[in-house]
């Protein structure tokens, strides 16, 4: 797995951060992570450092941020996986693209 996820001690909020690639089983563990969440939790994933993302784990990501299950944003992506996941159905809001 590519990914670290912290929660935050009031149990509402992960921090993601994806480490050099981002796969699709890196999407399942956090899905596993939001369902163990209360609704409306608050979900930052930081994309800084990651250099290769499959896209079938952004389309599950997209699924994720669609679902309304938590506030999930990302930071540092590129703008070619901005358009990417915009594309696949990513509400517009919760992201910012590494310009």
């Amino acid at each position: 797995m590519c990914v670290s996820i912290i929660e935050a001690a009031d149990g509402k909020t992960l921090t993601i951060t994806v480490h050099s690639e981002f796969m699709v089983e890196d999407a399942g563990q956090i899905a596993m992570a939001i369902g163990a969440l209360p609704p409306e939790a608050n979900v930052d994933v930081d994309f800084r450092d990651a250099g290769h993302c499959e896209a079938p784990a952004l389309e599950r990501l997209a699924d994720l941020m669609r679902s309304g299950r938590a506030r999930i944003a990302v930071h540092g992506i590129s703008g070619h996986l901005f358009k990417l996941l915009r594309y696949l159905g990513m509400p517009p809001e919760p992201a910012e693209p590494r310009t």
